[in-house]
């Protein structure tokens, strides 16, 4: 199988010929901003994509402070300014920078972890995101989310990360959609809205697979997948309980884990991402 943009191949993949066998090319380091014309091709069969993506130009994502005596903002870690350069004492503490932080009087601290200072650390790389913390090499950095919890009476957090994924060694994919079909159990057609997992089906005695007029499965466009998550793989970020609920942040995937459902977001490896998302107490 081969991806295509003006008779110039992009990616080429080998694909098994088994109606349980699927594959996903990613377009997204191929896209531009405007017209996209791309064509995926089989042998003697192909198949156009074509979309239009249209930006809404440069937001202010400076952090927004109310009113004094009525802020909200509980924490703020700002990079601005810092640097390698900074006695050791200073470069490896970082507090929160927020005017009332109620549930850290003298201010939340980071806990590094593996920083030399030289290839990690405190960096600027003058393209937009000006000085920042660099967590490579085998550095990490933690922020006590445990203390947040134990000092407030919060009946929800929103939570805001700007960050960017450069130079990764490894790529995973932190949520997979499991497609999920139509079946019948001993000849009989499964109720409405009722699809399973190929695995789930073959699991039933008596059940198979549903097959339209073509012999091809069949799948309820309004229920076709599951998402299963992983949380350790490749991890930049992560805020868990220990049920997985939480949030993720891999090396070209996010995702927000809840007991009843998980939204995920993509990205390409290079782009400055600003995430939020709300915690419910």
């Amino acid at each position: 199988m081969q991806l295509s943009r003006a008779g110039v191949i992009l990616a080429t993949e080998e694909v098994q010929y088994n109606p349980n066998s699927w594959l996903r090319m990613d377009l997204t380091s191929y896209y531009e901003p405007g017209d996209n014309h791309f064509v995926l091709s089989a042998g003697t069969t192909s198949k156009n994509i074509d979309f239009t993506i249209t930006t809404e130009g440069a937001r202010d994502l400076s952090l927004k402070y109310t009113e004094e005596g009525n802020n909200q903002l509980e924490i703020n870690f700002d990079s601005m300014g810092r640097s390698n350069n900074e006695i050791k004492a200073n470069r490896s503490t970082w507090k929160s920078t927020a005017p009332t932080p109620r549930i850290a009087p003298a201010g939340l601290s980071m806990i590094f972890d593996n920083f030399n200072w030289n290839s990690n650390g405190w960096m600027n790389d003058n393209d937009g995101m000006g000085s920042y913390l660099s967590v490579c090499n085998g550095a990490s950095v933690r922020i006590p989310m445990s203390t947040i919890i134990m000092n407030t009476t919060s009946q929800a957090w929103t939570f805001e990360i700007r960050f960017r994924i450069r130079n990764a060694k490894k790529f995973a994919t932190l949520v997979t959609d499991i497609p999920k079909y139509k079946y019948k159990v001993n000849g009989i057609l499964s109720p409405d809205g009722q699809e399973k997992t190929m695995d789930e089906i073959n699991a039933i005695p008596g059940a198979e697979v549903a097959l339209d007029e073509d012999g091809n499965p069949v799948m309820n466009e309004a229920n076709t997948t599951k998402k299963i998550v992983q949380t350790e793989k490749y991890i930049a970020f992560k805020y868990l309980n220990g049920n997985n609920e939480g949030f993720v942040i891999g090396t070209q995937e996010a995702y927000f884990n809840t007991s009843g459902a998980t939204v995920n977001v993509k990205y390409k490896e290079g782009e400055i991402v600003n995430i939020s998302f709300v915690v419910d107490r």
